[in-house]
């Protein structure tokens, strides 16, 4: 086995299901919800029927990504033996986080949205390239692709997305409009010259049984 890296992102938060109009950004403080508690058991039961179990544990610093860690690897008896990592965080948005969405995406702010592409950030906030590049000096700093290794990754929907668009080039487009739902599971697999997408966003119930 190469090295495998599992993108995981987060079970169901506090601010998922309550806050759809607001600006999320990283909302550290959010916690899971029951149904995301239960998301994350279910996301361990479906890694431990499959025999998929980590040999490093890479968590972001917000709660909603600690405990859904924290829940799926006590269902795999895994203990939280885990490294957190800042640059695993969300998207961030600065100020604005928490804002109204309606009122913060005004028909100019809009307009740059268009005209500046992955460049384009919120006053204090970061951009898509801002985002894939962070995300990305942390996965060439912490994965070899010729290590003998499975790593767990618990991060961020709109961070696996930007990740993914700067590596495979994604237009802003295809990164804003594709769900990653919560508790999906990506996987890179090391490829002859590159990292390849085995598979993306898929619910722990789609997981194949190995690969």
């Amino acid at each position: 086995m190469s090295a495998e890296v599992y993108l995981i992102r987060h079970a169901e938060s506090v601010f998922n299901r309550d806050n759809d109009h607001l600006i999320g950004g990283r909302s550290n403080e959010s916690p899971l919800t029951e149904t995301g508690v239960d998301q994350a058991k279910n996301l361990g039961r479906e890694l431990l029927k499959r025999n998929i179990f980590p040999t490093h544990v890479h968590v972001s610093p917000a709660v909603r990504t600690l405990m859904t860690a924290e829940y799926s690897l006590a269902e795999i008896g895994v203990s939280n033996d885990f490294q957190v990592h800042d640059d695993l965080q969300e998207m961030g948005h600065g100020a604005f986080e928490g804002k109204n969405r309606a009122e913060t995406y005004t028909p100019a702010v809009i307009m740059d949205l268009r005209q500046q592409l992955k460049d384009f950030k919120l006053p204090g906030g970061e951009s898509m390239n801002d985002t894939g590049l962070r995300m990305g000096r942390w996965f060439d700093a912490n994965i070899d692709p010729e290590e003998n290794a499975r790593h767990f990754v618990y991060t961020h929907g709109m961070a696996i997305r930007c990740e993914l668009g700067r590596r495979f080039g994604w237009p802003p487009e295809q990164i804003r409009q594709n769900t990653t739902p919560n508790s999906s599971v990506t996987l890179l697999l090391p490829g002859d010259y590159e990292w390849q997408l085995a598979y993306y966003a898929y619910l722990p119930k789609e997981l194949p049984d190995n690969y």
